[in-house]
């Protein structure tokens, strides 16, 4: 796949950020996520209603009047003093010509891991120093046959998926129908849980052992699968382990699909060490409608917490039925933690602080003491609701990522959910051939 990059930039807020607002400070859970940055590509197939040119060109402008309302994101993150330098030094934006048929990417005839090409880098930016760092970077790829490919790189420590999403979305908008539709972001977060000063120790960063080569695959779980995966996870009636029989009732399709898979990698686990160890399995869990007071859905920031579910090396423990209840368990723990305290009490900083240190206590443990995985679900964020004018995307990817994970999100359909797996070359290749991950996938 060749890519030409016609045109790099910076684009700026079409209006400037007042002075009143030219200071961000970050939240407490800003302060504890990771210094990553998560790629998002949507692609856009061509027909003949589709003008793309036109479209393209609009694309830089909705741009420049989005930023003014998302302002932070055309900022600078100072890192020392933890605050986000609104400043309108902007965003970087790339323009390039792939000579490939996009039919190609998304009926699955590429290698994934060159997606990667599609994603906009940052070669030229000073790694050692965020102030000089802009903070999102997009690549607008038109293909040969004429579909386009928008790529968006954000950093993790402004904005979660929820947040990134509605940036994506209000700019469609804004190139669609006009900035006016756009629904004004709240960045209120800081102001309520502001950052504490024990909270550095608490930073959650996924595991990356540089000796070993990382492979990502994606996996489809279709709707049928789905509903047969969730017939399975029914627990026998008066099973012991069955958890009360939690799972008798009805199973959410994250629950099952995160199950089947971490069933999967327990295997593999129990293989490679020649007895089963403990495992765990760590979700990120979205906060917003779950707090008291609710914080409102425009709410932008990093506003997550972490459910960490831990399978002890029981035999019984590994059946379907038995992982769903403990996924299903430690979301319903946490969610209930959040219930209880209040936004800027030091309950609520307590629940925070305890949630994140369970996860980093098991991500810490020796390897062969116990295995860990990292599970981050975007469904039920409006990935496809992401029109620029051309319709909604035919598809949405992630790229290849840098650490050991699974990510979850919506097929275009809504009823079937796509699995990007992450895994070390060898434990790729033992996954791949799991008799349930060859039975419920495509």
């Amino acid at each position: 796949m060749e890519i030409q990059i016609i045109s790099q930039k910076i684009v700026k807020p079409s209006v400037p950020t007042p002075d009143n607002l030219r200071n961000l400070k970050i939240s407490f859970i800003d302060h504890l996520a990771p210094s990553v940055s998560v790629p998002l590509i949507f692609y856009y197939s061509a027909n003949e209603h589709k003008n793309f040119i036109k479209s393209c060109e609009n694309l830089e402008k909705s741009l420049s009047e989005v930023l003014t309302i998302f302002y932070p994101f055309a900022g600078r993150f100072i890192e020392d003093d933890l605050v986000v330098c609104c400043n309108d030094e902007g965003v970087k934006y790339v323009e390039a010509v792939v000579d490939l048929c996009l039919e190609d990417i998304i009926e699955g005839r590429l290698g994934l891991e060159l997606l990667d090409c599609l994603v906009p880098n940052d070669d030229g930016a000073d790694h050692s120093n965020s102030s000089s760092r802009p903070l999102v970077f997009i690549q607008v790829n038109t293909f040969r046959c004429g579909g386009v490919a928008v790529a968006v790189r954000g950093s993790h420590k402004i904005a979660d998926a929820v947040t990134g999403m509605a940036f994506i979305n209000a700019w469609a908008s804004a190139s669609r129908v006009g900035v006016h539709e756009v629904i004004p972001p709240s960045f209120v977060l800081p102001s309520k849980i502001p950052v504490r000063p024990s909270s550095g120790i608490f930073k959650l960063v996924p595991h990356v052992d540089a000796n070993s080569k990382l492979v990502t695959q994606r996996y489809v779980f279709n709707k049928n699968a789905i509903s047969a995966l969730k017939l399975k996870a029914k627990a026998p009636v008066g099973n012991d382990n069955s958890r009360e029989n939690a799972n008798q009732f009805w199973v959410s399709k994250v629950e099952v699909v995160s199950a089947i898979i971490w069933k999967a990698l327990i295997s593999i686990a129990r293989e490679k060490h020649g007895h089963l160890i403990p495992s765990v399995m760590v979700q990120n869990l979205n906060l917003r409608g779950r707090t008291s007071p609710l914080m409102p859905d425009n709410t932008c920031g990093n506003f997550y917490s972490v459910a960490t579910a831990r399978s002890t090396p029981d035999q019984s423990n590994i059946e379907l039925h038995f992982l769903v209840a403990l996924i299903r368990d430690a979301i319903r723990r946490t969610i209930h933690g959040y219930s209880k305290s209040v936004l800027d009490s030091d309950e609520f900083f307590s629940t925070v602080t305890s949630k994140f240190n369970e996860a980093r206590d098991e991500m810490q443990r020796p390897v062969g003491e116990s295995h860990f995985i990292w599970c981050s679900s975007w469904c039920k964020i409006p990935f496809y609701e992401a029109d620029f004018g051309w319709g909604k995307p035919s598809w949405i990817s992630n790229a290849c990522r840098i650490a050991e994970m699974v990510t979850l999100q919506d097929t275009k359909s809504g009823e079937g959910v796509e699995a990007w797996v992450t895994l070390k070359g060898e434990d790729m290749i033992k996954f791949h051939q799991d008799k349930d991950v060859l039975a419920f996938t495509s």
